[in-house]
């Protein structure tokens, strides 16, 4: 009775996070193991100069409150490793973080959304220009639109009858001079840009693949769309989906 008591604890224990939150946690640990074996440092227990150095270190590249968050990953890793931790509310860290927040001059540039009207503002260009869009099974459920420019059902019965192909062959092709090519999507990023240019969208190189996202989650949101089924359909693991809403 008390080895299936400690096996039901055991099991309790490991079921307090979700599978994104672990996800979450391995690439915490991971980032401040990495940076602890490229510079040589002890990771666990961390000395107090090994902490305030990664804070530097990540003060690089991200925003203080995602230093502030990575922070809390390698005070989990020593939680679980049975280590002391007693840097949260030092004055040490604290002022190096202080210090930090005031020099930062890193604001995340945010990719902009594509909103269906953006796309109806497209589709109505490209109506009027020649085409030029010439190791898993992935299925994509397409909804028709019926009568609208932006139905991906139309939009893709269009597109094999312009660029046919054998059926082993990637979804999204362009016309090369030996045949078709896969359309990456880098060579898609690069097209979007061009055409949002031509139709007069300030700061156009400031698109990304992630805007189609942003831009999903945003639309959803206003139409009414509970915020649990956004973040399901957009995949996102955390409530981080939240910061691209753009009413």
């Amino acid at each position: 009775e008390l080895r299936r008591l400690r096996r039901d604890l055991k099991h309790s224990q490991r079921s307090v996070y979700s599978c994104g939150t672990y996800s979450n946690l391995r690439t915490l640990f991971k980032a401040f193991f990495l940076f602890c074996f490229y510079f040589k440092l002890t990771p666990v227990p961390a000395e107090l100069t090994t902490v305030c150095l990664y804070v530097q270190f990540l003060s690089r590249t991200l925003t203080p409150p995602s230093i502030r968050n990575y922070l809390s990953g390698v005070k989990l890793l020593h939680l679980f490793s049975a280590a002391d931790y007693p840097f949260t509310k030092g004055f040490v860290l604290s002022l190096t973080l202080r210090g930090i927040a005031r020099r930062a001059f890193h604001t995340p540039r945010r990719a902009p959304p594509v909103s269906p009207s953006l796309l109806l503002r497209l589709s109505s260009f490209l109506l009027l220009n020649a085409i030029q869009f010439g190791e898993r099974l992935l299925h994509i459920p397409l909804l028709s639109i019926p009568g609208s420019p932006l139905c991906p059902v139309s939009a893709y019965r269009r597109m094999i009858e312009l660029i046919p192909a054998h059926r082993s062959c990637p979804v999204f092709l362009l016309p090369g001079p030996s045949g078709v090519v896969p359309f990456t999507k880098r060579s898609f990023v690069s097209q979007f840009r061009t055409c949002l240019s031509h139709i007069g969208v300030p700061h156009a190189d400031r698109y990304r693949g992630h805007s189609f996202r942003r831009g999903a989650a945003s639309w959803a949101f206003s139409c009414g769309v509970p915020g649990e089924l956004i973040q399901l359909y957009g995949d996102w693991s955390s409530d981080s989906y939240k910061l691209y809403f753009r009413v």
